[in-house]
């Protein structure tokens, strides 16, 4: 089975809309499917339609009956796409999770695009979302004939791609730093543990636990409950060491002479906040206390930097740090 990471995802996703095939991304909870799809909903000028399938029953498809002339037609959903909503594209959503007579409601609706009295408008694309089969929580087996009618992508994380996004987003930079430094942490399904690493749980429910900065005494139960304990346990003594970093002012006022983090941890903490602080005009000051670090932790700063604020590519500091790095590709 061939997986794409969201940023080889995104596009084989926008090829499958314009060819207005429908599209069924897999993967396991919490890695960002919905959010792709709605990404790419974004980006060719479509309205979303985000349907749970598992929320719905059969009958909901075909609409409610009413009787017109003596004959029983049907008042057709009002949560489907119509002409006057244009361009759209339809996320049908944990679709395995639905019962198999939703499952074989959508077979119509999918293929022939037409279920009841109702007629799917031809600048409609259909994507489904759906978690593996062995991921539980509910999840069961796609019909096979619903099944056959996707083209089937499947979503493997990255956590280049959503460091990227993590900035993007206003995620917190401890949490971004952290997967930098522990990427394999970024999602680590387990479908025994009721909290676990996904990138949901970091970019959503973790960033907004560190951004409050809960009192010491209940801050790792938190953590806990976002992560699941043995991350929460690498995480907290990772903010430890975010916290307990030299003043980031005094980093700038004085590179040549501010204090080096020794530990591994510390070295990719100090450079994510120097990364979220730089700016055109420290620029310099930034890139010299960096150099004084292993020269893996200044790429990973100004990589991130850059991401931040892209104008620090046009200072000179940064120029010349670029020539002296020439092997290293932004």
């Amino acid at each position: 089975m061939q997986t794409l990471k969201p940023s080889e995802l995104v596009p084989a996703l926008a090829e499958c809309a314009k060819a207005n095939t429908p599209t069924c991304i897999w993967g396991h909870p919490g890695v960002g499917k919905s959010q792709i799809a709605a990404q790419v909903a974004a980006s060719l000028g479509r309205k979303l339609f985000d349907i749970r399938a598992a929320n719905l029953d059969a009958v909901d498809l075909r609409g409610i009956p009413y009787v017109d002339g003596g004959r029983t037609r049907w008042a057709t959903p009002g949560f489907l796409p119509y002409p006057e909503d244009g361009p759209s594209l339809i996320l049908w959503d944990e679709v395995n999770r639905a019962p198999v007579l939703v499952q074989n409601g959508l077979l119509q609706l999918i293929q022939e695009r037409r279920c009841g009295e109702y007629t799917m408008p031809p600048d409609v694309v259909q994507f489904a979302a759906v978690n593996y089969e062995t991921d539980g929580g509910g999840v069961q087996r796609m019909t096979s004939a619903l099944a056959n009618r996707f083209v089937h992508l499947h979503l493997e994380p990255d956590a280049n791609d959503w460091v990227k996004w993590a900035v993007a987003a206003g995620v917190a930079f401890e949490c971004i730093a952290f997967i930098q430094f522990r990427p394999e942490l970024l999602n680590r399904f387990d479908p025994k543990e009721k909290a676990y690493p996904s990138s949901r749980s970091w970019g959503q429910f973790m960033s907004e636990m560190v951004k409050r900065q809960a009192p010491a005494n209940i801050e790792h139960a938190l953590f806990s409950g976002c992560v699941g304990e043995s991350t929460a346990q690498e995480f907290s003594a990772f903010v430890r060491d975010f916290r307990q970093l030299p003043n980031i002012q005094a980093v700038f006022m004085n590179p040549q002479a501010a204090t080096l983090p020794t530990s591994p941890s510390a070295m990719y903490a100090i450079a994510a906040a120097v990364a979220r602080t730089i700016t055109p005009s420290n620029c310099g000051r930034g890139i010299q206390y960096l150099d004084r670090l292993p020269a893996e932790y200044g790429v990973y700063s100004l990589r991130l930097a850059c991401a931040v604020s892209p104008s620090i590519q046009s200072t000179p500091e940064f120029i010349a740090w670029g020539i002296a790095h020439s092997d290293v590709v932004f």
